[in-house]
């Protein structure tokens, strides 16, 4: 009896626990392009490597009826990994993966010679960690946050409402365009990055202690900026002192004034604009009296629009950097 129960505690012991879906999945993968699509919780991390390895935690769960069968999406694209994901190669250097269950939280370990793109259009909340990574990265996503650490570029990121923030290594590889309608936008950049910026805000302010040698702003082909003028057609100008050290509110909502207000932010002058017929000219912004640039108005008289549009180079300029918040804040820092 007692080596029968012995027998059977070893049997028992050694049947392993078997998932329904696995944990890990390999791409013999080391250059090219990784496209992801609708994945939610996603981590990423470049590496030196010649293999794109995903994990997953928290296992997708199907129904017991479902077991032997693979989910599919709302495209046709069938499940193929176990990990509640599709991985698919389209073309010689392109791979596709779409997440097909929605249960999972990813972590993929990238080769830094592979392009990315992260392209996220669904309504739920989610967030994607990048960091490590030395290649291009596109993101596209509706409501996801993006957390971007020791990167380097080149980067195009756009996104409705999540907030970015990134903090780039000292190999700063342009360009770069960070775009958020309704989030935050804050980013911290080697204090000796050579770059042209282009930094604009329509409904929040811009902070910043680069020190940016501020020209004329980039045009926007809508109108962004309203203040009020006293309803006069005829031209004007509002002269507003300097303050005392600290990070720079450039402008924006809070600093755009009347000619009565007087609100802390470094000196400039704002000209109201002049019309002609329908057509109204766009005013200029003196800083500190000597850099100049260009902000522009939705109409004349009291609006309530505001904006800050503003360009300029650091270190002596370089690449292009381009950051972007609609209707929230732009933080531009330096490490």
């Amino acid at each position: 009896m007692k080596k029968s129960n012995g027998l059977f505690l070893l049997v028992f012991f050694a049947i392993p626990y078997l998932p329904v879906f696995a944990q890990e999945h390999k791409i013999a993968f080391k250059s090219g392009t990784l496209v992801l699509n609708e994945m939610s919780n996603l981590s990423l991390e470049g590496y030196n490597g010649n293999e794109v390895v995903i994990t997953v935690t928290g296992k997708p769960s199907v129904p017991e009826k479902a077991k032997g069968l693979s989910p599919v999406n709302s495209q046709g694209i069938q499940e193929n990994t176990g990990l509640g994901i599709a991985v698919n190669k389209a073309g010689n250097d392109t791979y596709q993966i779409h997440q097909i269950l929605s249960d999972g939280k990813y972590t993929i370990r990238i080769p830094n010679a592979i392009k990315v793109k992260v392209l996220n259009e669904g309504n739920g909340d989610s967030e994607i960690k990048i960091k490590n990574l030395n290649n291009d990265l596109e993101i596209s996503t509706r409501n996801a946050d993006i957390n971007l650490e020791n990167v380097s570029g080149p980067v195009l990121v756009n996104t409705i409402r999540g907030n970015v923030v990134g903090k780039f290594n000292q190999n700063v590889i342009t360009p770069i365009s960070i775009i958020s309608m309704n989030g935050e936008v804050d980013i911290s950049l080697p204090a000796a990055v050579k770059a042209d910026l282009k930094l604009s805000s329509t409904h929040g302010n811009i902070y910043t202690d680069l020190p940016i040698e501020y020209s004329k702003s980039e045009e926007k082909s809508e109108s962004a900026v309203g203040f009020s003028t006293g309803g006069t057609s005829s031209g004007g100008s509002t002269s507003i002192s300097p303050t005392a050290a600290g990070p720079a509110v450039v402008a924006g909502s809070a600093s755009m004034p009347s000619k009565t207000e007087s609100p802390n932010t470094v000196g400039y002058t704002i000209y109201t604009p002049k019309t002609s017929g329908s057509k109204i000219d766009a005013p200029s912004v003196s800083v500190n009296g000597s850099a100049q640039y260009s902000v522009y108005v939705s109409g004349i008289g009291s609006v309530n629009k505001s904006a800050t549009a503003v360009k300029g180079k650091v270190n002596g300029g370089g690449g292009e950097i381009r950051l972007e918040s609609r209707n929230n804040n732009i933080y531009l820092r330096k490490f």
